[in-house]
């Protein structure tokens, strides 16, 4: 028998417990986790393997420094990585780190061939974005700049020779939907089994939603999934509850 709490609703007095409540919950549900050794992000490669040949195909998109590289390859040492980063003073540390064990490239990703401006707060560069984004709330402010260039999915793939992409990993701070994008090509043909990728504040100043992840990738076979420290859950795309500006990886699997 279920209890009638509506009294409770909507009272002044009430709030901070709310407040504690709700910040609870979307831990629960997997929000604000970015441990990728606790957060899901390691166990769903070491799940998707059981289904990859014995060298797989895993592009990490925004490597950055390389920990998801270099501990994608402790799960699946078989696999052949493309770890791609266009800012400069992080990829020189991709380079160094991974060495041969991964193939790396300096370049950005976007939904069509051009030169961008890469925003970052000063010293902090592996926080770079293509937007200028709104950092006041954790005491930061974007001013530093850099151009870059970038390519589509689809042309890096086709000059790599890489027609089959086991698990593609996008973390490129709220560029996630234009890199999809660029890979049109790639989608359409099935060649792509899953896709990862970050969605939080970055993509309030993109002005990207789920929906707009859902809408791009349902039509050619993909549903979409919260990642959850031991599986995934059905990510609601389609409900204005579940658009929450906080950090979480989705994951979109064949259906």
């Amino acid at each position: 028998m279920s209890m009638n709490l509506s009294f409770l609703y909507g009272r002044r007095r009430l709030q901070r417990a709310f407040a504690r409540i709700h910040r609870t919950t979307l831990l629960g549900l997997g929000f604000g986790q970015d441990n990728l050794q606790t957060n899901g992000e390691l166990a769903l490669v070491r799940r998707l393997s059981a289904q990859w040949p014995g060298d797989p195909t895993l592009l990490d998109v925004g490597a950055n420094r390389g920990d998801w590289t270099l501990a994608a390859l402790d799960v699946v040492p078989g696999a052949v990585v493309y770890a791609l980063e266009p800012s400069a003073d992080p990829y020189t540390e991709l380079a160094s780190r991974v060495g041969t064990a991964a193939r790396t490239f300096q370049v950005g990703l976007s939904s069509a061939p051009s030169t961008l401006t890469l925003w970052s707060p000063p010293g902090l560069s592996g926080l770079g974005s293509v937007y200028h984004r709104d950092l006041r709330a954790v005491g930061l402010d974007a001013t530093s700049s850099t151009t870059i260039a970038v390519t589509t999915l689809d042309a890096f793939c086709a000059e790599q020779r890489i027609d089959r992409i086991h698990l593609l990993k996008l973390d490129v701070e709220g560029h996630e939907l234009a890199v999809l994008q660029g890979a049109s090509r790639l989608l359409a043909d099935g060649s792509i089994d899953a896709i990862q990728f970050e969605f939080g504040g970055a993509n309030l100043d993109a002005r990207t939603y789920l929906r707009d992840f859902r809408d791009l990738l349902e039509p050619v076979g993909f549903t979409l999934h919260r990642l959850l420290r031991d599986g995934v859950a059905t990510a609601f795309a389609g409900e204005e509850q579940m658009e929450i500006f906080h950090y979480c990886n989705y994951v979109a699997l064949r259906s």
